[in-house]
């Protein structure tokens, strides 16, 4: 380990309250892997600058009310490199490059065009990142009190229509599932739920990406043999 530890300055953090406990969520965007740290270890994190040694970080602490020994600040800087949320020599970097470039490489030979298990199967079809960064100024009613009020109204409407045509409703429904209705209704039915799941999808994007996040992943999988779509919103 290097004698001045320094935190990856690239590094995301989010802070968390939850059930009135307080946490930190630090995100690696090269990995796109997410880690949860209380605060006293955020502090031992920021005190990791790359000016100071061990010794001097755990100082500093002490100082600021936090008992830390300086082999506890080492075990700690150890772990966040070994987490790779610290910054490594150029030796280092290099090999945990190929070590990462060999996993990747063993995963899509064993792993194949898709991804999970034959009950999950998932293909992407690529990063909407971009897409959705030129697209969602567009799509800002959506986020807006008037598309909410709209919203509550049209399904207001929805059910005062429902409850009208009950028996009707529940008669179509039975053909279905009974398999009375005509192939010309089976197939309006799977393109209407199909339109309205991956609009779904998308909503879940735009909505990740309208409060700041970041959206890698849409595709479509299997799940169980039944066709589903996602969106990776893991940044939420």
């Amino acid at each position: 380990m290097s004698e001045r530890p320094r935190l990856r300055a690239d590094l995301v953090l989010v802070q968390q309250t939850y059930r009135g406990e307080q946490s930190f969520i630090v995100k690696d965007p090269s990995t796109r892997k997410y880690f949860r740290f209380r605060p006293v270890e955020i502090a031992v994190m920021q005190s990791l600058d790359g000016r100071r040694t061990v010794a001097e970080a755990a100082a500093a602490l002490v100082d600021q009310g936090l008992k830390v020994s300086t082999a506890t600040v080492g075990r700690f800087a150890e772990k966040l490199k070994t987490m790779g949320l610290a910054e490594r020599t150029v030796r280092e970097s290099s090999v945990l490059l190929m070590e990462r470039l060999r996993a990747q490489r063993r995963t899509r030979l064993s792993t194949g065009p898709f991804k999970g298990d034959i009950l999950r199967l998932r293909w992407s079809v690529g990063d909407p990142d971009r897409f959705m960064d030129r697209t969602l100024p567009y799509l800002q009613f959506f986020f807006s009190r008037g598309f909410l009020v709209a919203s509550v109204a049209l399904f207001a409407t929805y059910l005062v229509i429902l409850a009208l045509k009950w028996p009707q409703f529940v008669g179509a429904m039975s053909d279905v599932y009974l398999l009375r209705a005509s192939l010309r209704d089976y197939a309006f039915l799977w393109a209407a739920t199909t339109l309205i799941i991956a609009v779904h999808e998308l909503a879940h994007g735009y909505t990740c990406k309208h409060f700041g996040g970041e959206v890698h992943e849409i595709g479509v999988m299997m799940f169980y043999f039944d066709l589903a779509f996602f969106c990776n919103v893991n940044d939420a």
